[in-house]
């Protein structure tokens, strides 16, 4: 990203109140091995109309953070300590460690949504995409199925998808990795929720088509000043979206700051090699 982006509408929104603000929170998981302690007090925020990128290895815990936020982690995981406040769009906070399985609900899809790594674990395979996004949208808005549809012929167009009534008829298996993963986009915007999370929404992809998915999600953020929180470990994709970038690594954030910050001067030594695993971002520093 130039310095005129880093100087967007969306990252001056950093000033506002947070929209997640995440303190000391710590997750384990408990089996027949013991206990792991998969995060361990870590803290960061997300500010209206930014993308935040949680970047680490395998196992660093960016994906049980996620899970954590949305309600989602496994039936032996919990949370020991700390704290998940979340502002839904009427400026009500909510503790979101602190929810039961049925509040949970009425936030994911309305205030918050999650985009995973592969479609075809979320979409149901024996639903077209119409019947699904139609469902979708119907468990969260009062409208009938003829409001819905024509909602559902918005959301394809917004994500870019030119032959909507093609898709619209389609079943997931016949659609192309890159199609499914819009789809699921559109899926995740249809209730124009506060907080949007993608957990590696591109890994499965080829690069080409990667770029595509992120260019989409860049403009649809800036449209709808949403805060993303967006989890990968790929330092290139978030040279390409992010506008702040915290670095995890074996439960912990062991560096935070904004992307020009970070890439400029790394303080720790493991994202200093993560920046040098990505050769280009050597360039990218330098014209910064």
């Amino acid at each position: 990203m130039t310095d005129t982006q880093r100087n967007s509408p969306a990252t001056r929104a950093a000033s506002a109140s947070p929209v997640l603000a995440i303190q000391d929170l710590s997750v384990s998981f408990h089996g027949r091995s013991g206990e792991n302690q998969a995060l361990k007090g870590i803290s960061f925020d997300i500010h209206p109309g930014e993308i935040v990128a949680v970047v680490g290895e395998s196992g660093s815990g960016k994906s049980v953070t996620s899970l954590a936020v949305m309600g989602l982690l496994a039936n032996n995981g919990r949370v020991d300590g700390g704290s998940m406040q979340f502002r839904d769009r009427s400026g009500k906070m909510h503790a979101l460690e602190k929810l039961d399985d049925a509040q949970r609900r009425t936030l994911r899809g309305r205030e918050m949504a999650m985009i995973f790594q592969e479609p075809m674990t979320s979409l149901n395979p024996v639903l077209r995409i119409d019947d699904q996004l139609t469902e979708a949208l119907r468990d969260h808005q009062q409208c009938d199925r003829k409001q819905a549809h024509a909602r559902v012929r918005e959301l394809l167009r917004q994500v870019r998808i030119a032959d909507v009534d093609r898709v619209m008829k389609s079943y997931p298996h016949s659609l192309s990795g890159g199609m499914r993963q819009r789809v699921m986009i559109a899926q995740a915007l249809a209730c124009d929720p506060q907080l949007l999370i993608a957990d590696e929404p591109t890994t499965a992809l080829d690069v080409t088509v990667q770029a595509r998915i992120l260019h989409i999600l860049r403009e649809l953020q800036r449209e709808k000043q949403m805060a993303v929180l967006f989890i990968t470990h790929d330092m290139g994709v978030v040279a390409e979206i992010a506008d702040r970038v915290v670095v995890m690594l074996r439960g912990e954030v062991v560096e935070q700051g904004t992307v020009s910050e970070i890439f400029a001067a790394p303080q720790h030594a493991y994202t200093k090699a993560l920046l040098a695993a990505v050769p280009k971002l050597g360039d990218m520093r330098e014209h910064r």
